[in-house]
């Protein structure tokens, strides 16, 4: 064990939070079911992505072109 305590201390404070977690942790409000969104925006979310990825790819060509001419 180490002179100032430290390891004591740790083994404490673990020991505390292992009787304590399961009170501590535990939420006072229930839990809020996740919200979903509306029918069909899942396909607009998609193709808003592809279109990102796109976009991205043009102008990484883009970059590649010009840094080589």
């Amino acid at each position: 064990m180490s002179p100032d305590g430290t390891l004591r201390a740790f083994l404490i404070q673990l020991n505390a939070a292992r009787l304590f977690g399961n009170t501590v942790m535990r939420s006072e409000q229930p839990v809020r079911k996740t919200e979903r969104l509306p029918d069909g925006w899942g396909w607009w979310l998609a193709l808003g992505g592809v279109f990102l990825l796109l976009a991205a790819a043009i102008c990484y060509a883009a970059t590649l072109l010009l840094a080589y001419l």
